[in-house]
Parts: C-alpha cells; sequence; structure tokens
C-alpha cells in the first residue's frame, strides 16, 4: 500500500464490524493514501446490526453502512436488490467519493483526503465511531473545487547561476506531491534561463501542477485544481561543484563558494497556497 502510494493510487478501508474502539487492518495502518471508513444507519448514528456486530470505531469518516439496497449476485435481470450492510457495504461510498473527486478535481492523493475530511459533516452521535463525528458529504466534497471564489493554488520556485567563470557544474532538484525533478547544470554553458526553463518543462510534466518560466530565474507554480486542499510544501536543494582547479591560488570569491569560486548556484521556494472562499 504505501509503495503504490508513491504512484498516486489511494485507498478506502473498512475499520471492521466486531465494535471495536480502534480500526482493523489495513484501515488501521492510517495510512496517507488510505482513508479509514466506519458504518454509520440512516439516522446517522453508528451502525448496529445484531447483538454480536455493529461498526468498529476508528474511522477516519462515516459512510453508510446499513440497510444499503444493492444488485445480487445471479440477479440478471437488476430487478431485485437486496439489502447490504457493514463497514464493506459503507466503505464502497468512500471509493465512490474519491473517484468522483478525482474525475472532477486534479488532486492528489493527501488532498482528495483532505477534501473527505474537511468536507465532512461533523455528527456529534458519530463522534465514538469517525474523528471528529465526520459522515461522508459526497456534494460538498465535489463541490469544493469547483465553488465560486475558489481560485487555484499558488507559488514559486527561484533559481540562479552565476556567469561561466568560474566552472561550475551539479544538479538542482525539486521535490513535491511524491514527484521529483532534477537538472544537471554546467555554467560553461548553462545560465540562469536555461536552468529554469528546463525545470519548468520538467514541473509541468507534474499532473498537478503547471510549471511556467517567467524569466529572472523565477518559475511560477498554478495547481490544476481550485479549492481549500491544494497548498502543498515544495522543497528544494542544489548540490553543487566548483571546477576550477586553481580555486585555492586565487583567494576571495562570493557568497558560498569560497577561494576562487566566486558564488555558487542557488535555488528557493514559496510552498504552494489556495484560496478559500475569498479567504
Amino acid at each position: 500500500m504505501i509503495l503504490v502510494g508513491e504512484d498516486n493510487v489511494m485507498f478506502a478501508a473498512a475499520t471492521g464490524n466486531s465494535g471495536s474502539a480502534t480500526a482493523y487492518y489495513p484501515a488501521g495502518f492510517y495510512l496517507s493514501n488510505e482513508i479509514a471508513v466506519s458504518a454509520s444507519d440512516q439516522f446517522d448514528s453508528p451502525a448496529v446490526w445484531n447483538s454480536t456486530e455493529w461498526t468498529s470505531g476508528g474511522g477516519d469518516v462515516a459512510a453508510p453502512g446499513k440497510n444499503n439496497l444493492t444488485t445480487a449476485m445471479g440477479d440478471t435481470s437488476g430487478n431485485s436488490p437486496t439489502l447490504f450492510a457493514g463497514t464493506s457495504a459503507a466503505t464502497p461510498f468512500v471509493t465512490g467519493a474519491i473517484t468522483l473527486i478525482e474525475s472532477a478535481c486534479a488532486l492528489p492523493p493527501s488532498a482528495v483526503k483532505a477534501t473527505i475530511e474537511g468536507t465532512a459533516d461533523d455528527v456529534p452521535a458519530l463522534t465514538s465511531v469517525a474523528t471528529a463525528g465526520r459522515r461522508l458529504d459526497l456534494g460538498n466534497a465535489v463541490a469544493s473545487c469547483a465553488a465560486p471564489g475558489h481560485t487555484p493554488g499558488t507559488g514559486s520556485i527561484t533559481v540562479w547561476l552565476p556567469g561561466p567563470t568560474p566552472d561550475h557544474s551539479g544538479t538542482m532538484t525539486v521535490t513535491f506531491l511524491g514527484y521529483t525533478y532534477s537538472y544537471s547544470y554546467d555554467t560553461a554553458v548553462d545560465d540562469t534561463a536555461s536552468v529554469g526553463e528546463a525545470l519548468a518543462g520538467q514541473i509541468s510534466r507534474n499532473p498537478y501542477v503547471n510549471a511556467v518560466y517567467e524569466g529572472g530565474g523565477v518559475i511560477s507554480l498554478t495547481t490544476r485544481a481550485d479549492g481549500p486542499y491544494t497548498g502543498y510544501t515544495v522543497l528544494t536543494s542544489v548540490n553543487d561543484t566548483c571546477n576550477n582547479q586553481y580555486a585555492p591560488a586565487l583567494g576571495g570569491g562570493g557568497g558560498g563558494g569560497g577561494g576562487g569560486c566566486g558564488s555558487t548556484p542557488t535555488i528557493s521556494s514559496v510552498g504552494i497556497t489556495a484560496c478559500y472562499g475569498g479567504h
């Protein structure tokens, strides 16, 4: 589950039907790409099916899991629905919610999970089985990335390279949303613009963000989805080598390089933030 999470695959997992206060595994792993689902009934209470079976707790959200009508195995006409109950009946609602949100909004798993949790209805009667009594609200979840007043998340990356002399070579790296992009530069042939354009081109392949080189070393970042859950951390790093073999003899240089190496290339970022409902 962790490995496929690196490929932005999400899971919805049932907490169980034993009435335990905590979720069974795999729901109990509480992974960043997983949503634990407990069951509610038609009265927004914890689902109870008989004297020995009721919903386990530990859910990230609750969803309907009692008296659910569904098609039945062997019913080729589809005209004889049957009742389906349990946290295994509640979980498909969240699975469907994940699919609908991702079809409407280009959000990574972390944002899909935050959207489902953040737009759920807080039901006091469900606090014993789901965090803050959250019960899935699919309408709110899907609408959250398209409602008036929302704007895409925006951020930026700034790169800088010194002149060709003395020569520096190395790698600039950008990491966010589970993706890493890097560019190997050599100041003998590269400058700030070439590195900025190259990194922007790589980042634009990300399914969740657009990157544009604006000039002056600035790469603008704009999320492909609107809404309250489009704020992400952007990590940057530079691994630089000074290729001036005479650096010790040349003495005095710019910031960070030392000797005759002059100033070293830099990269920095401003994390992606979003506006929600005008706030």
